[in-house]
């Protein structure tokens, strides 16, 4: 007999074998049990593959379907592709997730009827590597809680906030509204998130924020999350915001919300990129004056060509 709705758990792996086995335990100890695991491996080349095999073999509710590397946005895609779930949840493979976590979000998106909930993170670190935890918080700080609002006012609420965070490891979605909108990830970019999440919110009807850390996330100097920014990082940005342009043609009602998120993502981009080669600065700046102007500053646009500090290769 059913416990419930059947939520799809997607998780990506590659080259995560220190870590994929704590990551796939806190699912297991989910105390919401109605689930299954959509292990993708994502052509791995370390020992992950056989940690996956000895999960698939001892827990029925896990599955594994293993490709060549195509990266994290192909791999979700595959996962959700093969996901028989009501709900869907996205999970990395060197993170934690709260044991009481899909069964608190869950309880609430049924009793609301809602698209999808969001909720906070904590970081943490190996003992080596606490002081790198400084630089990230994901806790939002002026969001209202437990109040159902629709995707773009709870959208722009948190980016007049400052208290945006677009991980999709940090909602819980039904996906009825991404089998509608046919709603994927970005292949071939980092920063996928950005696109995703953005659209998702503008899409939605019902949401609301649960104000707990469920999502435990790992910072680790050797991940896409820390490692130092390089010029590809600053051209996913504009794809995403020439994504997003081009959604908001669609569909009119979004262009404002479009218009206020890329002011936000698209300066922080440019004043992130002062790090870079002179050379790679200067490619920023004529993207931005061609095409990106009316959103960075000339504050931001002043640090891009002279904070010092920058590398010189």
């Amino acid at each position: 007999m059913n416990e419930g709705p059947l939520i799809s758990i997607v998780m990506p792996v590659y080259n995560t074998a220190m870590y994929v086995d704590v990551a796939i335990q806190s699912i297991i100890n989910q105390t919401y049990c109605y689930f299954e695991l959509i292990l993708i491996n994502d052509g791995s080349t370390d020992q992950s593959l056989s940690i996956l095999e000895k999960w698939v073999m001892s827990d029925k509710r896990v599955k594994l379907f293993s490709q060549e590397n195509q990266g994290l946005s192909a791999a979700r895609n595959k996962g959700l592709s093969l996901a028989k779930g009501q709900y869907i949840y996205f999970m990395d493979s060197d993170d934690i997730l709260r044991a009481d976590a899909l069964s608190i979000c869950l309880a609430y998106c049924e009793k609301q009827d809602l698209d999808f909930v969001y909720f906070d993170a904590s970081v943490f670190a190996d003992n080596s590597n606490e002081s790198i935890l400084k630089d990230f918080h994901y806790s939002r700080l002026k969001t209202s809680a437990y109040t159902v609002f629709s995707g773009p006012d709870a959208l722009q609420q948190q980016l007049k906030a400052d208290d945006f965070f677009s991980s999709a490891c940090m909602y819980l979605i039904r996906k009825d509204i991404l089998d509608r909108h046919g709603f994927e990830f970005e292949r071939g970019i980092v920063h996928e998130d950005e696109l995703f999440t953005v659209l998702l919110y503008l899409a939605a009807d019902r949401v609301a924020y649960i104000p707990q850390q469920f999502f435990q996330r790992r910072v680790r100097p050797d991940s896409i999350m820390t490692s130092r920014l390089k010029l590809f990082n600053v051209k996913c940005y504009f794809i995403v915001a020439q994504r997003l342009k081009e959604y908001g043609k669609n569909y009119p009602d979004s262009k404002r919300i479009i218009e206020l998120y890329l002011y936000r993502m698209l300066d922080a981009a440019v004043w992130k990129a002062h790090v870079l080669s002179i050379a790679d600065r200067l490619k920023i700046l004529l993207s931005v004056l061609t095409h990106w102007r009316k959103y960075v500053s000339f504050k931001t646009m002043g640090v891009l060509l002279f904070k010092k500090g920058f590398s010189n290769g």
